[in-house]
């Protein structure tokens, strides 16, 4: 189409303003008369402290959104069947995900990052990071992380070791400081 462009042999889109890159081997740009838009297979995206790659990138003047992510960021790292970034807000929504720290994993379904607090639906929590499905977990319909302090707030959780569940008090908050707890009381 008149309107469309494909660069290849190794191509760098950066946003305007600075944002954003996008590294792929090759990328199309279309509706260049109009709302622009960008289409990338196996990118590799870096966006203010993270690092992000997957199947393919799909970015327009509103959204940037990356299937089969991966990505690490600020002392995090994880997946998403699909990572979505609302480039006004610069809010990222997250659909299947799992999430690891230095003291825990937290998957879901679907969770929100606004800042540094991940809203997680369908919550599940484990200090066993890497092992599927975990020996134990807490699970919870809604968790809360919080990144910068390393902490995670859940709503009338579950604890769950193999079939085995228990229900836990109304809140329940995970941290460093509270796992080291657990540890010295075992």
């Amino acid at each position: 189409a008149a309107d469309t462009a494909e660069f290849y042999g190794g191509v760098c889109v950066t946003a305007v303003g600075g944002e954003w890159t996008v590294i792929a081997d090759r990328v199309m740009v279309g509706n260049l008369s109009t709302d622009i838009y960008i289409d990338a297979e196996e990118p590799t995206l870096y966006l203010e402290g993270w690092r992000m790659s997957g199947e393919r990138l799909r970015a327009d003047v509103e959204h940037l959104t990356l299937t089969a992510a991966r990505f690490t960021g600020p002392d995090v790292s994880g997946s998403a069947g699909e990572l979505d970034i609302d480039l006004l807000t610069n809010g990222f929504t997250l659909r299947d995900v799992a999430l690891a720290g230095t003291a825990f994993q937290v998957t879901g379904t679907l969770a929100t990052l606004q800042g540094t607090v991940l809203r997680v639906e369908g919550a599940g929590v484990t200090t066993c990071i890497g092992l599927e499905p975990p020996p134990f977990a807490i699970e919870s319909s809604v968790a809360t992380v919080d990144l910068s302090d390393r902490a995670v707030l859940l709503d009338q959780g579950l604890l769950r070791v193999g079939n085995l569940r228990i229900p836990l008090s109304e809140e329940l908050t995970l941290s460093e400081a509270t796992l080291a707890g657990l540890e010295r009381m075992g």
